[in-house]
């Protein structure tokens, strides 16, 4: 489905937006600069596609964790808990920190919310406290797409929410090379100005209380891990020259 996403042409142009090598904030890393996944706005959200693929790969992962020690006797429960255990370990290591030196709350997100669809397609589960129909209905020993499902906007809607944007949802980087230096003074050189020029309207403290607000997903938790050093359009952009002036000048900066 990454894959998909990524290559896929979609009517409504451009579809997709990938930063160069040279504008990276992994230049300190190119083998991760090169594999950087593009942005994509869905639903309204934007999001990397890698997220997409996290959804459908370690969210099946995290599916299969659940339903063997459902099998073994855990309860609902202790089983989603064993399957995030797996994805905090895996995003610590071979998915992660080890591999690209971040550790992504986003992508936690996305697995979580991956078993989450799994665990529709063929029963009913409850979102935000309202209750989602199973995907599939099992009819004379075959399995059959349900009628009451819009699968066009119910089918993956209801996963898809700002908690899979690394803007808004942040990710603890490694101290090593330098690189949360290296990515505060590019994300508050070349990305700040952007945002205010887009978004004039944003604050500092609006923009922390949505990053708490996505610490858990429909009020489960899906392993968010807390750090004293994320860096945040909030802890970034409104460092030291204060918020009114820095939109001002972002503002000035996004009309040239």
């Amino acid at each position: 489905m990454g894959t998909w996403m990524d290559a896929h042409h979609f009517r409504g142009q451009p579809a997709r937006y990938r930063t160069s090598y040279a504008k990276s904030i992994f230049i300190l890393l190119p083998p991760i600069a090169l594999t950087i996944s593009p942005t994509v706005n869905m639903y309204g959200f934007e999001f990397g596609t890698d997220k997409i693929a996290h959804i459908f790969q370690q969210g099946y992962s995290y599916y299969k964790i659940y339903r063997r020690a459902l099998a073994e006797g855990a309860t609902p429960e202790a089983a989603t808990a064993k399957a995030v255990r797996w994805g905090q370990k895996s995003e610590r290591t071979f998915f992660g920190t080890l591999i690209a030196g971040v550790y992504s709350n986003g992508d936690l997100a996305a697995n979580y919310v991956g078993l989450k669809f799994y665990e529709r397609l063929t029963q009913t589960i409850t979102l935000g406290g309202n209750a989602r129909a199973a995907v599939l209905l099992l009819k004379d020993g075959l399995w059959t797409f349900n009628d009451g499902v819009n699968l066009k906007n119910d089918l993956l809607k209801p996963f898809i929410s700002d908690h899979l944007n690394e803007a808004l949802n942040p990710s603890i980087f490694t101290k090593n090379l330098g690189l949360r230096w290296y990515i505060r003074r590019v994300v508050r050189k070349r990305s700040c100005a952007q945002w205010f020029g887009r978004y004039p309207e944003l604050s500092k403290s609006g923009l922390e209380e949505q990053s708490r607000a996505l610490r858990l997903w429909e009020s489960e938790d899906y392993g968010f891990t807390d750090s004293e050093h994320f860096i945040t359009i909030a802890n970034t952009c409104f460092e030291d020259s204060g918020q009114e002036s820095f939109v001002e000048g972002g503002a000035r900066e996004a009309r040239r």
